[in-house]
């Protein structure tokens, strides 16, 4: 199994919490027969996940299958942009095919006996955190019309 991880660090964490993080990281590996370390991907936790390099390589070398098994701390440093978007790139990990592991949320582990049940729990998760999105979203349009509220580009009120 090709293993990657992924560190992100927060900003005044400094140096050698990253390097303990990896260290635990590199232990889970060297415990798992036939895995080996290939890829390592860090970047500030401060960064936007679009303006992070080593997380769209990541990406991309997930979809491209040259990985098997992705390797984080925890999901918040994975995916920085909020529920919806961390349970959307777990499932396109599932989808591509890589399993995944959190350090520190045993419960997001999909190298196990409980890998389907963990995707769909995950799949479920995204189905529902989008339809809360949805609904707070459409609730606020409608208490601006309510107010005669300026909307999003002017579209409700006055003139």
């Amino acid at each position: 199994m090709r293993i990657a991880t992924y560190l992100s660090s927060a900003q005044g964490e400094g140096q050698q919490l990253l390097r303990d993080q990896l260290l635990e990281m590199r232990r889970l590996i060297r415990a798992q027969k036939g895995w080996k370390l290939v890829k390592q991907y860090s970047d500030p936790f401060s960064l936007a996940n679009e303006e992070r390099p080593r997380f769209r390589q990541m990406l991309a070398d997930a979809e491209k299958h040259r990985i098997d098994v992705l390797i984080f701390w925890s999901l918040d440093r994975l995916s920085q942009q909020g529920p919806l978007h961390s349970l959307r790139l777990l499932k396109r990990l599932a989808d591509w095919g890589i399993q995944y592991r959190s350090i520190s949320e045993p419960h997001l582990d999909t190298c196990g006996l409980f890998r389907e049940a963990v995707i769909s729990v995950v799949a479920v998760l995204a189905a529902q955190e989008r339809n809360h999105l949805v609904r707070r979203t459409r609730l606020g349009l409608a208490r601006q019309k309510r107010n005669h509220l300026p909307g999003p580009k002017g579209r409700f009120g006055p003139g």
